[in-house]
């Protein structure tokens, strides 16, 4: 476990521990979390990689999910940041130790709103944020896919929320670049349904971006690389 944490390190909110953890949880929660936003790589992949393998940390995952829920919603326009939470939730899933049924009500929204997101980051377009929307969505095809049998109507109701980002007129480029992605990878019945709107799919989201077009006076052209990203999961499906 991580014992001392970063100097320096950005803040992370988070809900109250103090008097519901043991001593030790505490500290290691308010130092993993600060390491996890630390810009010094040593640190971060130090933190993350105890998140990953340490045993034991079962009774922090409620806190560790409202962190990163509550990190992301305050800094959606800072993309580093969300990536951070992202990480530290793909850190947290891969630890075999950790049960995460209870807490997926809290986590599947999340990783939405990464996903279908109308802005994640400043504007930049050196920011990848596409690249971060593809990586929350192959954690939620994870997610759903590992708990399908538990709640089989997951996966359904997640399915909607992606469609109607996909189909709805006024939702932005970036939210429908996110509903492709994540439904392309959902499986063989989500990547039909994304078929079945592929003609509205080819002239409402890709045509206009990839010709220069703009959104609310900004550029948000789909970048070429990302929009072949996107066929060839389409393409596994045809």
């Amino acid at each position: 476990m991580i014992r001392t944490g970063p100097a320096g390190a950005p803040a992370v909110a988070h809900p109250l521990v103090k008097d519901v953890l043991a001593k030790e949880l505490q500290l290691y929660y308010t130092h993993v979390t600060a390491a996890v936003v630390s810009r010094d790589d040593t640190v971060r992949e130090t933190a993350l990689g105890s998140l990953a393998t340490d045993p034991g940390l079962q009774p922090l995952l409620p806190y560790l999910i409202k962190a990163a829920q509550d990190h992301i919603t305050k800094h959606l326009r800072q993309l580093w940041e969300v990536a951070a939470m992202v990480a530290m939730v793909d850190a947290v899933l891969r630890n075999g130790n950790f049960f995460m049924v209870p807490y997926l009500h809290q986590l599947i929204p999340l990783l939405l709103t990464t996903i279908v997101g109308r802005h994640l980051g400043s504007g930049d377009p050196a920011e990848d944020h596409w690249a971060l929307r593809r990586t929350a969505a192959r954690l939620l095809a994870g997610v759903l896919a590992q708990h399908q049998s538990a709640y089989p109507l997951m996966t359904t109701r997640v399915q909607k929320t992606l469609l109607t980002a996909l189909v709805d007129d006024s939702k932005a480029v970036t939210s429908k670049y996110g509903a492709v992605v994540a439904l392309a990878l959902l499986g063989t019945h989500s990547a039909r349904m994304l078929v079945t709107e592929a003609p509205r799919y080819e002239a409402g989201i890709f045509a206009p971006v990839l010709g220069g077009g703009t959104e609310g006076g900004t550029a948000c052209a789909v970048p070429a690389a990302n929009e072949r990203n996107v066929r060839q999961l389409l393409d596994a499906y045809a």
